[in-house]
């Protein structure tokens, strides 16, 4: 299912309800809401897998149907059919997981997050997660694509985390000038841990990456993105009208990026 469902939380009671009536409560094995993805475990006996299909092998053009809840309970296990309108598709969040996505014109409805995206061959393709609705929208809807989603998935599964992923060790936000934000990142706290510990100090604002002007959030998700833990990086950070550099090793994230911090920025 997707991470958003639960609430990006383990502190959830899940029940899940099948097609013939029958009810189980869930436990969450995982969930990662950088990419929106779960994994929920109940005690069950005689159901049939669904089969992953592809997500690489789709073309623009291509049928597919999306299973889901739109509404929730009323309409259970509705189905809608359209086609693959898109392939590899930004959206506006999708810089903090460097995903990509399907689009899709298969009405998708709140309800249906989490739900399949099938190919004509009954093949889960995508998991249904989110679409662009309002006055001048229509039909433009998106899935997480079961390529990028299976090793997620599988690192859930196993660890209850996605392995491999760095981390900076730091909360921080959008640094703001007097024309709004978009002026470096503002450190807000300093995990012990952390490689800036010793080396930074909160309030410090980061201005550049391995010499790469650095303006957001977004930026520096996406920099983070192609990197693993252990890589070593040059932050330019800016303190009372100085910029200077320190050099940080990336350390790995074991979920720690999926605790909502109480100041209520985000973990990196």
């Amino acid at each position: 299912t997707n991470s958003h469902v639960l609430n990006d939380s383990r502190d959830v009671a899940v029940t899940v309800l099948l097609h013939d009536g029958r009810e189980y409560n869930a436990a969450i094995v995982g969930f990662d809401k950088i990419t929106d993805l779960a994994v929920l475990k109940i005690d069950a006996a005689g159901l049939t897998p669904a089969v992953f299909g592809d997500s690489d092998d789709l073309v623009v053009g291509e049928v597919v149907y999306a299973i889901g809840n739109p509404s929730g309970v009323q309409y259970a296990s509705s189905m809608t059919n359209g086609i693959v309108s898109g392939l590899n598709r930004p959206v506006s969040y999708s810089n903090t997981a460097n995903m990509t996505y399907i689009q899709t014109n298969a009405a998708i409805s709140p309800g249906n997050s989490g739900g399949a995206l099938v190919n004509e061959y009954g093949q889960v393709v995508g998991i249904t997660s989110s679409k662009i609705s309002g006055v001048s929208y229509e039909g433009i809807n998106f899935a997480i694509p079961t390529a990028r989603a299976k090793a997620i998935l599988d690192d859930l599964l196993t660890s209850g985390y996605v392995s491999n992923r760095p981390r900076l060790g730091i909360s921080a936000r959008n640094a703001y000038t007097p024309y709004g934000t978009g002026g470096g990142i503002e450190i807000a706290s300093i995990d012990p841990e952390s490689p800036f510990s010793g080396q930074a100090q909160p309030g410090d604002i980061i201005t550049a990456i391995d010499g790469e002007a650095v303006s957001t959030m977004d930026e520096l998700y996406q920099i983070l993105g192609v990197h693993s833990p252990g890589d070593q990086l040059t932050v330019t950070l800016y303190r009372n009208g100085q910029e200077f550099d320190i050099t940080i090793t990336l350390i790995e994230d074991r979920g720690e990026t999926q605790v909502t911090p109480e100041q209520n920025y985000p973990v990196q």
